[in-house]
């Protein structure tokens, strides 16, 4: 994930997690070195699916407050958005999470929620 090239020690219970709650199990599970598969330049060897959710566990890894994540849930198909959203609920608990999306999964929640239109931010909930 790039992150370990400056010497630092890896936190395997917080790599662990961070896997879990990207739902980067099943997929390293089918790699061929696992954990350590190679990824090619601009990871032309994954789908989309899969750098989005690389990108999901290397947020989580790092030591950010906020996540944002953009249409997270565009490439996964139903079981996986199901899955993600509860992952969500545990991911805020941990960062602020602010969610862009279209995606219905997320319209009944007790998240805030905003709406863009005519160009201005308006509240929804």
């Amino acid at each position: 994930m790039n992150f370990f090239e400056n010497g630092e020690p890896i936190d395997k219970e917080k790599l662990d997690r961070c896997i879990n709650l990207s739902m980067l199990n099943d997929i390293i599970d089918d790699f061929d070195n696992g954990i350590n598969y190679l990824i090619s330049d601009k990871g032309k060897n994954l789908s989309g699916g899969q750098k989005q959710r690389i990108g999901i566990a290397r947020a989580l890894y790092k030591n950010s407050n906020v996540i944002i994540f953009d249409e997270p849930t565009n490439s996964l198909d139903k079981l996986s958005k199901e899955k993600f959203f509860i992952n969500v609920k545990e991911i805020s608990k941990l960062k602020k999470c602010i969610i862009i999306s279209h995606d219905e999964i997320f319209k009944d929640t007790n998240y805030t929620r905003y709406q863009i239109r005519d160009k201005k931010i308006a509240k929804l909930n």
